[in-house]
């Protein structure tokens, strides 16, 4: 994990993997796929009207959406990502659905957040 500045998607994926909702691309540490719930969105430090949209966004689609946040060098490695994690119908833009309206993008905080720890396979 190099980049201490990559782009950080939140997105909704279905629960039964039929569809992909990207819901904010943000500015952050690398991060490996993993679910968050809206008290660890608190915790990334974002502005007050960022955070009620996007928790709400999370908050109405509770029942057949997980929340998750991912980092990515390039929205064709997001997609190549959850297709090999089974998911269908991902978006063909990276647009999100809420945009930041600001110049800069949001540097997010995610040390609150689990580090997730991967195996190696040995030769």
């Amino acid at each position: 994990m190099k980049n201490n500045n990559s782009d950080l998607y939140i997105y909704l994926a279905r629960r039964d993997k039929s569809g992909v909702r990207i819901i904010a691309k943000l500015k952050g540490q690398e991060q490996l796929p993993i679910r968050i719930s809206i008290q660890d969105l608190a915790n990334f430090q974002l502005p007050i009207a960022w955070y009620n949209t996007i928790s709400q966004i999370l908050y109405d689609n509770r029942m057949l959406w997980e929340p998750f946040i991912q980092s990515v060098d390039t929205f064709d490695n997001f997609r190549n990502n959850m297709k090999t994690r089974g998911y269908s119908n991902i978006p063909l833009s990276s647009q999100p659905e809420f945009t930041i309206s600001t110049i800069q993008t949001q540097h997010v905080n995610l040390s609150s957040l689990p580090r997730l720890t991967t195996m190696i396979r040995k030769n």
